[in-house]
């Protein structure tokens, strides 16, 4: 009696369905890693079709002195700049599916525009207490990923840009490297 040796065969989408899932677990324990760090409300609500919540870093100036130490009254004082990027705390079904296809995941820090979505309270900040609130915005206004651009560069690339010629879209995709 001979044994034959079977070779076992990969389903390649079945090896890229599995990265994916290996990278948004690495994506969760990030993003509560990073709630704790910075202090993130959760949010208030869980965010559907396109919507996506942001916590904004608060900005580090302090606009109640001068350079040479006076103190500016209240009435003078000019709006502080809010910060341009944040931590992704939560996407909607859509805004998950169209950052999935950029290669950004719930966690990472974008960077989002000057103006835009609008101002939520969380929860637990209501009552007064603090001060924080969450950006709510469309998944268009975010511009970009800095945890994206470590995957793609980084020391060890976790993520690749490709070409597809195969399907005939002939469009640019980013997949995980498995």
């Amino acid at each position: 009696m001979s044994r034959t040796a079977t070779k076992s065969v990969v389903d390649p989408a079945e090896a890229e369905a599995a990265a994916w899932d290996v990278l948004q677990d690495e994506a969760l324990a990030r993003l509560r890693e990073r709630i704790r760090e910075h202090g993130a409300p959760p949010p208030p609500y869980a965010p559907i079709f396109d919507n996506v919540f942001v916590y904004r870093f608060p900005s580090n100036e302090d606009n109640t002195k001068t350079a040479s130490g006076l103190h500016i009254p209240d009435i003078a004082r000019e709006e502080v700049e809010p910060k341009s990027h944040g931590l992704l705390l939560a996407a909607g079904l859509e805004a998950r599916d169209h950052l999935r296809t950029h290669g950004v995941l719930v966690g990472d820090i974008i960077h989002l525009g000057r103006f835009a979505g609008w101002e939520r309270l969380a929860e637990s900040e209501k009552s007064g207490k603090g001060r924080k609130k969450l950006l709510q915005l469309r998944v268009q206004d975010v511009l970009g990923s800095e945890d994206l651009d470590e995957r793609l560069n980084g020391r060890k690339p976790t993520m690749r840009i490709e070409y597809r010629l195969y399907d005939d879209t002939g469009m640019h995709v980013i997949r995980p490297i498995f």
